[in-house]
């Protein structure tokens, strides 16, 4: 497989916001950058990580940001690991749904033929197996702490999923009732970043699909119930340390909760859903407590997560790639960054899902779209050049 690649850096100015979209890739093949729970570029504004399927099978790929020249980074020849959003993979392969970037040290965490490998960034070198988990559980969205010794890896069991699976929609509709049926379980691990020592921290009796430490690194996590729910409990929840863990809130039977993160400040979990059909954007300490809830019936509301200083929150719905802040007065403004112009297919395909998310300083969001016909890697600056 070829392991170096020129530029394929464009800018151009986006006709709606003028603002100029770099456009990261330009391949034939999907490219993503990684999912939202997970950022995407260094902190140190060194290093952009992708994925990507230009020399075949799914691998993962480093880009330079100064040059725009990326290497590979992963070894992967056997096609994608089934997990969750990409059920209709093997037992083999890279998963899709593990790679997490430590964007503080430069490090990047995946999983790869039931093997967690951590990739040093700035070294260049072989990729180091850390720990290999159980065979044919089902992977969900890991997480590294942020200190960078600790990485929890959510691990669905086996038997929670039926064969013949094909795509995502039937995994959210099947799996909770199976699970519920067979008081099946998702595993939570954590595993030591230096020696590759794991522990189980909790058995949670759902399918947890994303987790999450805690930005102040006090080792606390978010964790979500994934799914059509058989019985109505809130899909956000908080787990200590110890592994102790409850809801973050009595989610109400008119509400439904989609995708939670943590402000970069900790202080708050922000979160997007909606209620009676209504969109909402939302915000609640760790003991629950509301801190603002804007009900934004006039505005179509993607995946969302926050902004760099908490203050709004990025979005991708209505075809636009936005961010929302609260105005002087009250009201909540929306300001268009750029036209994304991506399509998704009826069955969720997660490569072709924007899922903006703002880069550790703050200044431009990284997303993806398949505008081209297949997906390639963006970003836009959020202020006015």
């Amino acid at each position: 497989m070829q392991r170096e690649f020129a530029s394929e850096k464009v800018e151009r100015r986006d006709p709606v916001s003028g603002r100029i979209v770099i456009q990261w890739t330009a391949s034939v093949a999907r490219d993503n950058h990684l999912y939202f729970t997970s950022p995407s570029v260094t902190s140190d504004d060194r290093w952009l990580v992708i994925l990507s399927e230009r020399t075949g099978p799914a691998n993962l790929y480093v880009l330079s940001r100064p040059d725009g020249h990326f290497r590979r980074v992963s070894e992967n020849s056997g096609g994608t690991q089934r997990s969750y959003c990409w059920p209709s993979g093997g037992h083999f392969g890279l998963s899709k749904a593990s790679p997490v970037l430590d964007p503080m040290h430069n490090r990047l965490f995946y999983i790869q033929d039931e093997t967690i490998f951590r990739a040093d960034l700035d070294a260049a070198a072989e990729p180091r197996a850390l720990w290999r988990h159980p065979p044919g559980w089902w992977s969900g969205f890991t997480h590294v702490s942020p200190d960078g010794k600790s990485l929890c890896v959510p691990l669905a069991h086996p038997l929670a999923f039926p064969d013949g699976l094909w795509h995502q929609r039937q995994q959210l509709k099947l799996v909770p009732q199976v699970m519920h049926e067979i008081a099946a379980w998702t595993s939570l691990y954590l595993i030591d970043t230096d020696s590759g020592v794991a522990s189980e921290l909790a058995q949670v009796p759902f399918w947890v699909t994303h987790v999450q430490f805690d930005p102040l690194n006090t080792g606390r996590l978010i964790f979500n119930q994934e799914g059509e729910r058989v019985s109505h409990h809130s899909r956000i929840w908080c787990m200590e340390p110890d592994g102790r863990y409850q809801p973050l809130y009595n989610e109400p039977e008119d509400e439904f909760d989609n995708h939670e993160n943590w402000s970069t400040d900790g202080s708050m979990i922000v979160y997007h859903g909606t209620r009676s059909g209504v969109p909402l954007m939302a915000a609640r300490t760790w003991e629950g407590s509301l801190e603002f809830e804007w009900m934004l019936p006039d505005h179509r509301i993607g995946h969302t997560t926050p902004n760099a200083d908490a203050s709004g929150f990025v979005t991708d719905g209505g075809g636009y790639v936005s961010e929302f802040r609260r105005a002087g007065d009250g009201t909540i403004e929306q300001t268009i960054l750029c036209e994304h112009q991506a399509t998704s297919g009826p069955y969720l395909d997660q490569d072709d899902h924007v899922h903006p998310l703002t880069t550790p300083d703050g200044r431009s969001v990284v997303f993806s779209s398949n505008r081209d016909g297949v997906s390639n890697v963006y970003e836009v600056p959020l202020g006015i050049e």
